[in-house]
């Protein structure tokens, strides 16, 4: 038996399994657009805006009782998984959007399509 299969589990993999944990208690088309904007800085909708900016009014006047419903979850994804500098008021949202947007090549392109369409397509089916 090798010396890393000995090894108990450490509190990294329990971190990282909560927040794939929390990341899956997103619907799709809301994962979606929050991974585009936190990994390549597209603006996502104007309700995931009104989130990321912590305005509640907009937030409520926009989002339907699905999004509502979880908005603590994302707050607590993006507590726990986003770079604190691209939430918390309009201003750093404002700032993320406006920073150098990470390239991606044509395959990363294709992937995060792909990706997109399964959470789209899962967020329909739940």
């Amino acid at each position: 038996m090798t010396e890393f299969s000995d090894k108990k589990p450490t509190l990294e993999l329990f971190a990282a399994a909560e927040n794939a944990q929390l990341l899956e208690s997103i619907p799709g088309h809301l994962r979606a657009g929050l991974r585009r904007y936190v990994e390549h800085r597209i603006s996502p909708g104007s309700t995931l805006v009104a989130l990321l900016s912590l305005d509640w009014f907009g937030f409520e006047y926009r989002a339907e009782i699905e999004t509502s419903a979880v908005a603590d979850i994302i707050c607590d994804w993006l507590s726990k998984c986003a770079p604190p500098e691209c939430w918390g008021s309009a201003q750093a949202v404002d700032a993320w959007l406006a920073g150098a947007p990470k390239r991606m090549t044509e395959h990363e392109a294709a992937a995060t399509n792909m990706a997109d369409t399964i959470d789209m397509k899962a967020g329909e089916d739940g």
